[in-house]
């Protein structure tokens, strides 16, 4: 299908292009299939402050929990994550509930620090592509993925530029009308130059960073953040979600 993407871009550090990310030295391997019937420790740590967290049928299960405006859960990489360079996982949600006037912004993503900043090392940039059955007071779902710097001086962190903003436009059949119950493969991968988002069979867009601006790798294991996992920033209503088949790139 030709990708068909509606792209929004903040100047204040660079402008997208569509192009393609190399992988000359990069492989993809399963990271973990949830077949285990438990959440490996050995793999993941987890994050269950605004969902339950548990294994279902071989898909790893977030139930997000009311009432935790802008708190996430997650399940985050434990192996090797200072070599990991994309992420990919298929997201499927079962059902949601929200209360009147029926609106809920619960959203699944996969999401990953990506690096930091060459000049100001303490500001690292952060890239999330995921879902929202119910965007804009239940009025159509929404599938889009997005990259901004954060400040980590702060205690929160403080959120100092928007990068990068693409979704894929409801209006033209890129996304159903209705996503409960409908797989999306979705993967987010990234190099210091770049950082690519792509939806199986719906499509895929390359934000490259302008030549003026360096980003460093994450090499420390401590700062270095990637996994799967489920937000709300209203904290409105609830969203049952699986994850399954999720694979990382690494470099060789």
């Amino acid at each position: 299908m030709k990708t068909r993407w509606i792209l929004f871009v903040a100047v204040f550090l660079g402008v997208a292009i569509v192009s393609s990310v190399s992988a000359q030295t990069y492989v993809w391997k399963k990271y973990d299939d949830f077949n285990s019937g438990a959440i490996d420790t050995n793999k993941w740590d987890t994050d269950a402050s605004s969902a339950a967290i548990s294994i279902e049928n071989g898909k790893a299960k977030f139930v997000h929990r009311p009432g935790f405006a802008g708190d996430n859960a997650f399940l985050t990489i434990k192996k090797g994550v200072t070599n990991v360079w994309g992420i990919k996982a298929t997201v499927q949600f079962e059902s949601c509930t929200a209360p009147a006037p029926d609106y809920t912004d619960v959203r699944a993503r996969v999401a990953a620090n990506i690096g930091v900043e060459a000049v100001t090392p303490t500001n690292r940039i952060w890239a999330s592509l995921g879902i929202e059955p119910y965007y804009t007071n239940n009025t159509y779902p929404r599938l889009y993925g997005f990259i901004n710097v954060w400040d980590t001086i702060p205690s929160p962190d403080e959120l100092i530029a928007d990068l990068f903003y693409a979704y894929f436009p409801r209006e033209i059949g890129e996304v159903p009308d209705d996503v409960i119950g409908i797989p999306f493969t979705i993967t987010e991968e990234w190099t210091a130059k770049s950082v690519k988002f792509t939806v199986a069979n719906k499509g895929k867009t390359t934000y490259n960073y302008d030549k003026a601006y360096k980003v460093k790798p994450i090499t420390d294991a401590t700062k270095a953040y990637v996994g799967i996992g489920t937000a709300s920033n209203s904290g409105l209503g609830t969203c049952t979600v699986y994850f399954d088949d999720v694979y990382v790139l690494r470099k060789q």
